[in-house]
């Protein structure tokens, strides 16, 4: 009675399977091969569906048809189909928000791909558009100076009288190019009233764009290559500085700045004696000119990622406490007097005479990152006692990699008395 028992559950369970099986398949014993958004299998009676939005192409794959299959779209103007073989597929344009069934037919097996057209976000919120900010330095390496809007369905246009505060105009320029508004950045602005301007419709209907920021604060030469001075003496301010999270990058095209000169008298535009500065990103700059950034006496922030080479007191006379010089190979003259840390990076090679004198009541640590002091080719002193490039009364230490720490004293043996905070080797 028990084996009966048994024999009758595991038939059941079989035959519960197998149904499922056959109810899953396309009628023909083959197994549908699962839909997306891309691609739709094709069988008898299905009805499936993608997601599109205004403007957007896309080409779908009709998976399980072949090249005689033909298609049927009554829509007029919402979408636009086409045909494409080896494999069969559909190229689709989406123009207008709707729902737009596509008929699909090969032999007697039909199908149907419905297209839902959802409305593309262009921006505008409630019948705003916000720039957050532009980017008029152009600090990234495609970037335009300018912001481009498409203009909302509708026929509207830009009312050039309606363009907010007075002085918008010095800041910003907009233009009607197509079907969309570019505003470009002509100078810094970063008042609390933001730009605003209208876009009106025959029916005389509005909609707002704001910019709370234009951000143009430097100055360049030789199609990018120089950074020469402040955009704008004017509209460039010491809180345009301040105001800011991040320092300021300068544009990715700049290599190298332009030398400076040891005037005492304050600048207005140029980038030494300047006492606006207060925080810089040099971006993509390889070489920090002579007197570059010279008694600019609020300069508090440098960030010098890509700089290979620093020039003659390009940095004296500022306030800065910590630079990390992860490619640079030399340095020339002497580094501000209020720099606690630096960090020299596995490519230095050059140090020249007394470019630390001044740091002694400052400097807590120099990091130097070269794993084979052999690369070194200058760091004085070399036995002259009249050529250190810090003084005796110190108390900064230095650090190397730890596996080149003896050969660091082997090649430079006066560092052990010359750094009165010591010498050691880290990880």
């Amino acid at each position: 009675m028990r084996k009966r028992t048994i024999t009758f559950v595991a038939f059941t369970i079989i035959t519960s399977l197998v149904g499922c099986n056959t109810q899953s398949d396309d009628g023909v014993g083959e197994k549908p091969r699962p839909s997306t958004e891309s691609s739709i299998y094709f069988r008898e009676g299905a009805a499936h569906t993608i997601h599109m939005v205004e403007k957007e192409e896309r080409t779908v794959l009709i998976d399980g048809a072949t090249d005689a299959f033909t298609f049927t779209e009554t829509s007029g103007e919402g979408i636009t189909v086409s045909k494409l073989t080896a494999p069969a597929r559909l190229k689709i344009k989406a123009k207008s928000v709707g729902t737009y069934p596509i008929l699909l037919a090969e032999g007697s097996k039909k199908a149907t791909l419905n297209v839902v057209v959802n409305e593309r976000d262009t921006g505008w919120k409630n019948g705003i558009f916000t720039i957050e900010d532009i980017d008029g330095d152009k600090t990234e390496e495609k970037s335009t100076g300018y912001v481009e809007i498409e203009l909302p369905a509708g026929t509207y246009t830009y009312d050039s009288n309606s363009l907010l505060p007075e002085n918008a105009r010095d800041r910003v320029q907009v233009q009607v190019i197509g079907e969309k508004i570019r505003v470009t950045a002509l100078n810094h602005y970063d008042e609390n009233t933001p730009i605003t301007f209208k876009v009106k419709n025959q029916k005389n209907q509005e909609r707002t764009v704001v910019i709370k920021r234009v951000t143009k604060f430097w100055r360049t030469e030789s199609n990018g290559y120089f950074l020469v001075a402040l955009s704008n003496p004017i509209y460039v301010t010491k809180r345009s500085f301040d105001e800011r999270r991040t320092p300021p990058k300068v544009p990715y095209t700049v290599k190298s700045v332009y030398n400076g000169a040891s005037s005492s008298s304050v600048q207005q535009e140029f980038l030494w004696n300047n006492p606006k500065i207060t925080k810089i990103d040099l971006n993509n700059m390889e070489t920090i000119q002579s007197s570059s950034f010279m008694n600019s006496s609020n300069l508090e922030t440098i960030i010098a990622g890509k700089v290979t080479t620093i020039e003659h007191d390009a940095l004296k006379g500022t306030k800065i406490k910590k630079l990390v010089l992860p490619e640079i190979t030399k340095i020339h003259g002497t580094l501000p007097s209020t720099l606690q840390y630096l960090t020299l990076g596995k490519k230095f090679t050059y140090m020249w005479d007394n470019t630390l004198r001044g740091t002694e009541n400052s400097l807590m640590e120099l990091r130097i990152e070269v794993t084979t002091p052999g690369q070194i080719t200058y760091f004085p002193p070399y036995g002259d006692p009249n050529y250190k490039i810090i003084g005796e009364n110190n108390t900064a230490k230095l650090l190397v990699p730890k596996q080149a720490l003896e050969d660091y004293k082997i090649r430079f043996p006066w560092i052990t008395t010359l750094f009165k905070g010591g010498v050691e080797g880290y990880e």
